[in-house]
């Protein structure tokens, strides 16, 4: 976390501002790993490893939360890989060296300021992605014939620019106006709500506050592994999120995955947005930032779920990790011609992808195999996952290698 936070845009939803302004204040401020900070967990997905093709070594394709600190570190990771950076906010990425960075959404407008403020970095390709896009959707999926007990999700910390206090305030708007409301608040943290920061404790007094009925509304549930998300989601009838400003979101993404439509304030990232949708027509609905007009729209939602086609709309050129692959290798296409193969020739790709890693594309990207290093954390797994990519390419799959 560096740089000056934003901390107006969290409950104004009109900035009195020129948008240049704007895109300064958003891109001050980044939780990206930079090389003068300490350790961390850095967080990395290999999206397409690196691979020898017609007798040269072709570069794979990295999504990292630390580039700059990544290539300090580790400085043979550019000869295996291209490294695409994210801000894990809605700012764009600080790093000078990554060869991509994550944009969030298609905003031409923004773009073209960034290259007009920072020509420097005009090699850098800028992908309208971010990691929130790379969720297994394979992983996680709707699961049939699970009663739904509860009306809403929410998967969210305990942070202030979550607006919480807004949302028990539009459930108890809701109460007053329709009758009971169930909200399933999910900790994106891993703390149990026991032992909560005092600023997260103050937060949740807020929103009892908020709510004369918070304890019969909210059910708190504590931090989940991805591979129980699917069963958490599925007791709901849809999910809602009430940010006005964050980075592009996991929790959107998984809640379309399992097939739940979204109620969420129009004015999400509006600025990072510019006219780019939030989400497919059909994958749900949002409100003002005012308390009533988002109480009923979340009435309307839980009485129309039928017309809604999250899962559905959400695969279909939205997002998805085919769809962000396929963009991803087009975007770097004018620097690699390869990748263009890639996509236009499955069969060669997974011919040479299986001499290499013993592997086809798509076990891959899916982590179907646990002894894939496609997806590590911190130094000592980013070490072993460059040993593990070097050894494939020169003596082929049986290395070995496993997290």
């Amino acid at each position: 976390m560096v740089g000056i936070y934003p901390k107006e845009y969290e409950l104004n939803a009109k900035i009195e501002k020129p948008i240049d302004d704007i895109y300064r204040d958003l891109d001050a401020f980044t939780w990206e790993r930079l090389v003068n900070e300490g350790p961390d967990e850095v967080l990395s997905l290999v999206v397409q490893p690196p691979l020898k093709w017609d007798g040269r070594l072709v570069k794979g394709i990295l999504f990292t939360y630390g580039a700059d600190y990544l290539i300090d570190r580790f400085p043979q990771i550019q000869e295996l890989f291209r490294l695409v950076v994210t801000s894990r906010w809605c700012s764009l990425p600080w790093s000078k060296h990554a060869d991509g960075i994550f944009g969030l959404y298609d905003n031409p407008r923004r773009f073209e300021w960034f290259r007009s403020q920072y020509p420097q970095r005009n090699s850098q390709v800028i992908l309208p992605f971010q990691e929130a896009d790379w969720t297994n959707e394979a992983l996680i999926r709707p699961i049939a014939d699970c009663e739904k007990d509860v009306d809403l999700i929410c998967m969210s910390r305990l942070t202030s620019f979550k607006n919480l206090p807004f949302l028990s305030s539009a459930a108890a708007v809701y109460k007053r106006k329709y009758g009971p409301l169930r909200v399933l608040l999910l900790n994106g943290y891993r703390t149990p709500f026991a032992e909560l920061a005092h600023s997260e404790q103050q937060i949740l007094k807020s929103m009892r506050q908020a709510n004369p009925w918070f304890d019969e509304t909210f059910e708190l549930h504590e931090f989940v592994e991805w591979g129980q998300l699917s069963k958490v989601f599925s007791r709901a009838k849809a999910s809602v999120m009430t940010s006005l400003i964050e980075g592009k979101n996991r929790a959107i993404h998984e809640a379309m995955c399992a097939d739940l439509p979204l109620l969420c304030l129009a004015d999400f990232n509006r600025y990072a947005r510019g006219d780019a949708a939030l989400f497919p027509e059909k994958a749900g609905v949002l409100a003002p930032f005012d308390q009533e007009q988002f109480a009923d729209a979340a009435y309307h939602l839980l009485n129309h779920l039928p017309e809604f086609k999250a899962r559905e709309s959400y695969l279909d050129g939205f997002s998805g990790l085919k769809h962000v692959y396929r963009e991803t290798l087009a975007s770097f296409s004018g620097l690699e011609p390869i990748y263009r193969e890639y996509i236009q020739s499955p069969d060669e790709l997974n011919h040479h992808m299986f001499k290499t890693y013993g592997q086809k594309l798509e076990n891959y990207l899916y982590g179907r195999d646990p002894q894939l290093w496609n997806r590590v954390s911190g130094d000592r797994q980013h070490k072993l996952m460059l040993e593990y990519h070097f050894g494939c390419l020169v003596r082929g799959p049986h290395l070995g290698g496993g997290q």
